[in-house]
């Protein structure tokens, strides 16, 4: 084993500290736990974090199980009427914020793996329609009730958006870039790039993945595009989101690599 442990420094402006990163997912799994009993009945997740419970590892598998077992349909169905007030809300604040969009960006470094590596892993966890990686992008992100490759580079994704009242319902077309408005960075050799589009096509927002070698690892950055309607305290908890949900999936990929 290296003697040094596997890290993953996350920078939002600043460098953000694993409690900060901790403490901000158990929020979100909390209000993740409220919904699934409130909506769905499933009382599990928070009968967990109700006993005491902090173990971040439990409360995902805990939260996972309950969002596999409601399924893709059985999460849109139940959430129908919030659904469609978020995507109401989402229209009218691309029509407000149309033309230069605003950023959210993030950045993580990590000691071990490769730009490549990462890139792949990623664009593999996003588009390839597996039943892993339908688990493991929920295991790592409880804001996410559905996060779910369809086929044809299409993801279907159901989240609570930056601390929003009601979660969200729309598809990432990952190779389209088409929704992007604002440039990447040039210090970065590989990227991944996407369009987020409600179930309509009607565009409302973008994302790209920039990734480079860095030290003995590497460092991803992040910038989704959203509407510049979005208020800008919504865009910093999605920020946190982000950098929570990617620190968890590249501990579980590159914390065993020497």
């Amino acid at each position: 084993m290296p003697d040094d442990p596997f890290s993953a420094k996350v920078f939002l402006g600043r460098e953000v500290r694993a409690f900060e990163l901790a403490r901000a997912e158990h929020a979100r799994s909390v209000s993740a736990a409220r919904l699934m009993a409130r909506n769905f009945g499933h009382t599990g997740s928070l009968d967990l974090i109700e006993s005491g419970e902090t173990d971040l590892v439990a409360i995902r598998d805990c939260l996972t199980e309950a969002r596999l077992d409601v399924g893709t349909q059985g999460i849109v169905q139940g959430l129908r009427r919030q659904l469609a007030a978020s995507r109401f809300v989402a229209r009218l604040g691309a029509h407000l914020g149309r033309g230069r969009p605003r950023a959210s960006l993030v950045e993580i470094a990590c000691n071990r793996g490769t730009a490549t590596e990462a890139r792949d892993l990623i664009d593999n966890l996003f588009t390839e329609p597996t039943v892993e990686n339908r688990r493991r992008g929920l295991w790592a992100a409880p804001h996410h009730f559905v996060l779910e490759p369809v086929g044809g580079g299409v993801q279907e994704i159901v989240e609570t958006f930056g601390g929003a009242p009601f979660p969200s319902h729309f598809y990432a077309h990952h190779g389209d870039r088409s929704g992007l408005k604002l440039p990447g960075s040039p210090d970065y050799e590989h990227e991944l790039v996407g369009t987020i589009r409600l179930e309509d096509g009607r565009p409302i927002g973008g994302v790209r993945y920039q990734l480079r070698n860095e030290g003995n690892g590497f460092r991803l950055r992040v910038c989704d595009e959203v509407p510049r309607a979005f208020p800008t305290t919504m865009v910093e908890v999605h920020r946190m989101n982000i950098a929570s949900e990617f620190v968890v999936w590249f501990t579980d990929w590159f914390s065993h690599l020497a």
